[in-house]
């Protein structure tokens, strides 16, 4: 029983050991420029470009100054992606047109266009 709890506790420590390593190598792949969301063990997450990385340190440069990581303190590392404003923008316009279309129709289905433009005087 007690060597089955010490493998579960063995495997328990190393998985995110191994994970950690892994996923620092896609943190190295980052070009110079990359903009990036960086999370640390305590602390809020900081938002700058990346500078260089190596095998244990990551260089980010913020607004008004430069900050390293270190690879044990990094707890999440995020890559900002391209916005999609503008589509999604582009798709609400054709869903309000649409709908603005079908209700203007259907409030103009009970209207009869000869009395409108021609009125009868009595």
């Amino acid at each position: 029983m007690r060597s089955l709890l010490l493998q579960i506790i063995i495997l328990a420590t190393l998985v995110p050991l191994a994970a950690q390593t892994r996923n620092w190598a896609s943190v190295q792949a980052l070009s110079s420029g990359t903009e990036v969301r960086i999370s640390t063990s305590g602390s809020k997450p900081v938002r700058g470009q990346v500078q260089s990385v190596t095998a244990d340190l990551l260089v980010l440069n913020m607004k008004n100054s430069q900050r390293m990581f270190t690879r044990s303190e990094t707890t999440r590392v995020s890559v900002k992606e391209k916005g999609h404003r503008g589509r999604h923008a582009l798709i609400g316009l054709g869903i309000g047109g649409g709908a603005g279309l079908a209700l203007g129709a259907g409030v103009d289905a009970g209207t009869t266009w000869h009395r409108v433009l021609f009125p009868q005087r009595g």
